[in-house]
């Protein structure tokens, strides 16, 4: 009984640590799976945005552009260690919206300037963004 558990707990040790590292490669994003996609959030948690509204990220070979109800920003992004974030200056088309839209852009263009953790968790979301308390979760649009 006693070299059974010596191969047993090992065994399993290494079985759980498979099953550990599995997971979170599973998580994992990179490029290809943004490139030449359109997300729409889901769900945002530590942020209220403005009724009716909803944040669109589309990844257009090395061009992100946002959109969340008022003006369109863009600039080019990069993915680095987990990270979406622009990697040059954005720049945004200047329509003239309500207050809280205009708003809303502003936060989306210092959330994207500084980054978010970008996941890709199992379940009912493709896409998560984190920072700080602020939440994203996207779907890919058909």
């Amino acid at each position: 009984m006693t070299s059974l558990r010596r191969v047993a707990l090992p065994a399993l040790t290494v079985a759980a640590t498979l099953l550990l590292a599995s997971c979170a490669d599973d998580t994992a994003v990179d490029r290809d799976d943004l490139e030449n996609e359109t997300f729409v959030s889901t769900s945002v948690t530590g942020r209220d945005l403005v009724a009716g509204s909803s944040i669109q990220l589309t990844f257009d070979g090395d061009t992100l552009a946002i959109k969340a109800g008022c003006n369109t920003m863009s600039s080019k992004w990069e993915l680095k260690d987990g990270k979406l974030a622009w990697s040059g200056v954005p720049m945004q088309t200047k329509m003239a919206c309500e207050q809280e839209l205009m708003d809303q852009d502003a936060w989306l263009v210092e959330l994207f300037t500084e980054g978010l953790t970008a996941s890709d968790p199992e379940g009912n979301v493709d896409l998560v963004l984190e920072a700080g308390d602020v939440r994203i979760e996207l779907d890919e649009k058909d």
